[in-house]
């Protein structure tokens, strides 16, 4: 049998958009693939390369951004084939009375150990209200219409039990292939802008020894000369990005490519700089998001405008890279402190070869949403 797993993206029209690898799709496809040999689960971006493969079940991936077009697919596929549609992602986890009619299952959370058995319950025969119920982590409608959600699932406790996933690269896509890795899910920090912290709940790590594992195996497969790090924060664990950085090494990994990653400035420092030199982290991506004091312990507590000049000053001293993104408009931001972010990028603007500036959006999820 087949699952068909479509990540839907936003409709791009250049080739300078990265496409992340592997994606929450791709966990999924592996998950299943791993635990149930018969089934043949499968990622797409392609509404109609999906359906040309004619599976069995369907499975939706969206953030807020594309969920209009999660809607329209699923109402497409419903009029069109006679198969479930299960829609999961940021979105549905955080507004679950969102669910379309269209969509038989809506998933919450982390999705693999909820998928596994929803695809377990339609391979018996099984897929039906009566026992939707006994699968935590899920919204359904009942035979009355009216929303049902069960209850929390746990996460997953041991994130080395997940397969190392499958990386599905197509063609005809608008983007370019980028590879990456998660070493952890979860940030332990809890930003009002930010829907991660509500998804992940909490911060998980994979061994150093299966990231090793999964890094030795990317870089055979696809010859890689640089990876981005996906994780939400990375190097956060000063005890853990030891023995991590000493693996990579110990493997000559940092011989063979440079990475990029997410740090948080508020807990930058000389001894996470030179750890990231010596595993050859390149460039450093950061949230600085103000430079007023005011707005920042408002967004994110527990930092300041200082602490971001410092983390510039430290990747200038060990050669590393820093692309810091800003966030303008933040609830009660008055233009003299927009000014200040301002004037923070006008002085170091010869250190930086990439910023980002973005307007505040309020997501479902998080604080600023509430």
């Amino acid at each position: 049998m087949k699952l068909g797993l479509l990540n839907i993206r936003p409709q791009y029209t250049d080739n300078n958009t990265p496409i992340s690898v592997p994606n929450g799709t791709d966990y999924l496809a592996s998950f299943i693939n791993h635990h149930l040999p018969g089934w043949d689960a499968y990622v797409e971006y392609d509404e109609k390369r999906l359906m040309e493969r004619k599976p069995d079940l369907v499975g939706l991936s969206s953030f807020t951004r594309t969920y209009n077009d999660a809607i329209k697919i699923a109402r497409e596929i419903k009029n069109n084939f006679s198969v479930p549609v299960i829609i999961g992602g940021h979105h549905i986890s955080a507004l679950p009375d969102n669910l379309d009619y269209s969509m038989d299952i809506g998933v919450l959370g982390e999705g693999e150990n909820t998928l596994l058995e929803l695809v377990t319950l339609f391979e018996k025969g099984n897929f039906n209200e009566e026992s939707f119920g006994a699968i935590d982590g899920i919204v359904y409608r009942n035979s009355a219409g009216k929303i049902i959600r069960t209850k929390a699932r746990q996460l997953i406790s041991e994130l080395d039990t997940l397969p190392i996933p499958y990386r599905t690269m197509v063609k005809d896509v608008k983007g370019f292939w980028n590879q990456t890795i998660f070493t952890s899910r979860g940030c332990p920090f809890r930003c009002k802008y930010c829907a991660i912290s509500e998804f992940w709940d909490k911060i998980r790590y994979h061994s150093p020894e299966r990231v090793i594992n999964e890094l030795s195996e990317l870089i055979s497969k696809t010859k890689c000369e640089y990876i981005t790090i996906h994780d939400d924060l990375f190097g956060i664990n000063k005890k853990r990005l030891k023995l991590l950085v000493e693996a990579i090494r110990h493997e000559k990994i940092h011989q063979k490519v440079s990475f990029i990653c997410n740090a948080r400035a508020s807990v930058f420092d000389d001894e996470i700089c030179q750890m990231f030199v010596d595993m050859n982290i390149r460039s450093c991506v950061f949230g600085m998001e103000s430079a007023n004091d005011r707005i920042l312990n408002y967004m994110k507590g527990s930092t300041n405008a200082r602490q971001n000049q410092n983390a510039l000053d430290l990747c200038k001293k060990y050669n590393i890279v820093a692309i810091p993104n800003f966030i303008i408009g933040f609830p009660t931001e008055t233009k003299e402190e927009a000014s200040d972010t301002y004037w923070f990028i006008r002085r170091n603007l010869n250190n930086l070869s990439d910023f980002r500036i973005f307007p505040a959006c309020p997501l479902p999820g998080t604080h600023l949403w509430d």
